[in-house]
């Protein structure tokens, strides 16, 4: 923080720092790294790495949740087993694993995404530090892609 920052008229750069440096409070998650497989039984297999690269813990038990996004819309949902309050800040990432039973799968192409909704009425959901957050429904991180045409999928995730 720049505790003279309103003082005085700052600089261009020196806001641009102080503004750079208040970013980096709290928690901050990222995804750096999404595997996914599909068996023919409709069964998603995942992995993924993530991290807390801001400078403080997240202090409530929140669940993340996976889903399956075709047409703009969520077409299942997965809660995960995972306790947010346990990615540390500068610590290494984190490993979830787990697989997922679908009962059917959407026709045309469809997203994996991840979400943290926020439990409070009307509260807004955690937003990840990924760039494709909210990219293909707002309050969701993509992570990948499945073409239908090729039975493939398409890396989404990126810093």
């Amino acid at each position: 923080m720049d505790t003279g920052m309103f003082r005085e008229s700052p600089s261009a750069e020196r806001r641009e720092r102080a503004e750079q440096q208040v970013r980096k409070m709290g928690y901050d998650f990222h995804i750096s790294q999404f595997d996914v497989s599909l068996a023919d039984n409709n069964r998603l297999a995942f992995g993924l790495q993530w991290s807390n690269e801001g400078v403080a813990p997240f202090y409530r038990d929140w669940k993340p949740r996976l889903a399956i996004i075709a047409g703009g819309k969520v077409f299942a949902v997965q809660e995960l087993d995972v306790d947010l309050r346990s990615i540390m800040p500068e610590t290494e990432s984190q490993q979830v694993t787990g697989a997922w039973e679908l009962a059917e799968l959407p026709a045309d192409s469809w997203t994996v995404a991840i979400s943290i909704p926020n439990p409070m009425p009307g509260g807004k959901p955690v937003r990840f530090a990924n760039e494709t957050q909210d990219a293909e429904l707002p309050g969701w991180l993509s992570l990948t892609r499945f073409d239908v045409t090729n039975r493939a999928f398409v890396e989404v995730v990126s810093k």
